[in-house]
């Protein structure tokens, strides 16, 4: 009986870790309809530059989460491409990566004074054998790009969790939330842009497999000490159509994953390759918005691209 017990808590844990890598939310087509995409849609087709109609929506919101599947190469262009327009009129702007902050963030603190690329390297997220896709090649450019910024600055938000079995992710969620609060108080005026696994960064309670979770994007303002109210957080979605994903799956290595092939009205209403869909309402999942990719390619680890 104990080692079913313990098998048990280990496909549980494994589970979690699954769900934060590569995603389980999900918005449904009874939430919105073909005519809802393409009146509200926004093309992110033919250029780099990032829409002024999405920017000024964004704009009023002190903490933006963006919620991805980890391991693509598309995902952490984006956030680059959005962390840069956000700060390019000189607007301090921090930007919060999901990297476990006790053991990276003084490193990452001296690459950006630096621009050593060894610092980056020997970094216990980038350098660890074992890799879940947020240690990418992909993640790796991004923090470069970031360095580039000279109002950007970056924070890990990773606490972990002290504890195991299934409270674990419930305390890992709220200690991220505690943590950016932390953060924030320091810096009561500045604008916090947040890329974090999708199951982290949603805004209401519960998801598919728990329905009184709370995400750190719902603690966030919610927990004891927030210093942000709801309507301060602005929450966007990931999806895609199909693609692949350098992603770890229960206790298996992180591996090129490919994605089950999407067909649903984000991909059928409009072509367009990328899009953001701000949401009417919030989202049952807790998002208000979709920042839609129809293929997704996976970003091989950083350092240990055979692991």
């Amino acid at each position: 009986m104990k080692t079913i017990r313990l098998n048990f808590a280990k496909l549980l844990i494994g589970l979690l870790a699954f769900m934060g890598s590569s995603g389980m939310a999900a918005v449904t087509d009874s939430e919105i309809s073909a005519d809802e995409v393409r009146e509200r849609a926004v093309s992110l087709d033919g250029s780099p530059e990032l829409p002024e109609q999405m920017i000024s929506l964004l704009k009023p919101f002190r903490v933006i989460t963006v919620g991805e599947v980890h391991g693509s190469n598309e995902i952490p262009d984006f956030f680059a491409r959005l962390a840069g327009r956000l700060s390019r009129d000189g607007s301090p702007l921090i930007v919060a990566l999901e990297v476990y902050r006790p053991l990276n963030q003084n490193g990452i603190d001296q690459f950006v004074k630096s621009g050593d690329e060894s610092i980056l390297k020997s970094l216990p997220h980038f350098s660890a054998p074992s890799q879940d896709g947020r240690g990418s090649t992909a993640m790796a450019k991004l923090l470069k790009s970031l360095r580039a910024l000279p109002s950007v600055q970056i924070v890990a938000f990773d606490m972990g969790a002290t504890t195991g079995g299934p409270e674990r992710g419930q305390e890992r969620d709220s200690r991220m939330a505690l943590t950016l609060t932390e953060i924030m108080r320091q810096y009561p005026n500045t604008r916090v842009v947040i890329l974090a696994g999708n199951v982290h960064a949603a805004v209401s309670v519960g998801n598919s497999f728990d329905p009184k979770y709370r995400p750190m994007g719902f603690e966030l303002s919610h927990q004891e000490g927030s210093i942000v109210k709801p309507n301060q957080v602005y929450s966007i979605l990931v999806k895609q159509q199909g693609g692949q994903t350098w992603v770890r799956v229960g206790d298996k290595p992180a591996m090129a994953n490919t994605l089950d092939t999407e067909h649903s009205v984000f991909t059928d209403a409009v072509k367009w390759n990328s899009y953001f869909l701000p949401f009417k309402t919030l989202s049952k999942n807790g998002y208000n918005s979709v920042l839609f990719i129809r293929s997704l390619s996976a970003s091989a680890p950083y350092v240990h691209s055979t692991h």
